[in-house]
């Protein structure tokens, strides 16, 4: 949250976007455990896969974030968190809209620095 300090006084900034912070961090969402999608269909859980793949990449012995069930925390958040359901789809569709528009591809099917661009 934005404060304004220019008035003395702490002023909370309003926004016309609805912030769903304090929902998914309440949200209980076990690290580590094993798990499917639940929200998702296929070709959105693909998607979303190589998303975190492409912004947390493999580097040395660490592996990326798609391989490590990142996309699938994502999912069981907005099981447990269901009022963000549709900006992650929202988001989801725009990247594959992206993808096409710029690649003519889906986004899973495009190489690294293409998604890198997308992004």
């Amino acid at each position: 949250m934005a404060y304004d300090r220019k008035q003395g006084e702490h002023h909370v900034a309003q926004s016309s976007r609805p912030d769903y912070r304090v929902a998914v961090g309440r949200a209980e969402v076990a690290v580590g455990a094993p798990r499917i999608f639940a929200v998702l269909e296929p070709a959105r859980a693909a998607t979303l896969k190589a998303w975190t793949s492409t912004l947390i990449p493999a580097q040395g012995k660490r592996p990326d974030a798609g391989s490590v069930g990142a996309a699938e925390y994502i999912d069981a958040t907005v099981l447990a968190v269901p009022s963000i359901r549709a900006q992650l789809l929202h988001g989801i569709d725009e990247v594959e809209r992206l993808a096409r528009a710029t690649t003519g591809a889906g986004f899973v099917d495009c190489a690294a620095e293409a998604r890198e661009n997308i992004l």
